[in-house]
């Protein structure tokens, strides 16, 4: 994030560039709120309820669930893979034998 506001290139960021940092956090932050109460906020009250609140917490947690399952899918592919060359090569490493 600091190398996006350090304008300048200067490794560091000076106040214009922090008030610059601070501004579009600040945005994002605006941005985020306004897409979970049109998602969210069923009863178009301009605020989430507990109900509301309780699905959008859900949402994120299947989500996290589904990254984490994507993750470790590929990780057991990437794992599944290593084990089948190794296996094919008779335990061979670079085509030496191992020790």
């Amino acid at each position: 994030m600091m190398k996006k506001h350090d304008a300048d290139k200067d490794g560091a960021l000076n106040d214009a560039e922090k008030a610059t940092m601070k501004a579009d956090a600040e945005a994002k932050e605006k941005e985020m709120k306004a897409a979970a109460l049109a998602k969210y906020d069923i009863n178009k009250n301009g605020k989430l309820d507990d109900d509301e609140k309780a699905a959008m917490k859900a949402d994120k947690e299947a989500a996290r669930d589904a990254k984490k399952a994507e993750m470790e899918a590929k990780r057991d592919a990437k794992k599944a893979e290593h084990d089948a060359k190794k296996a094919e090569h008779g335990g061979k490493k670079d085509g030496k034998e191992k020790h």
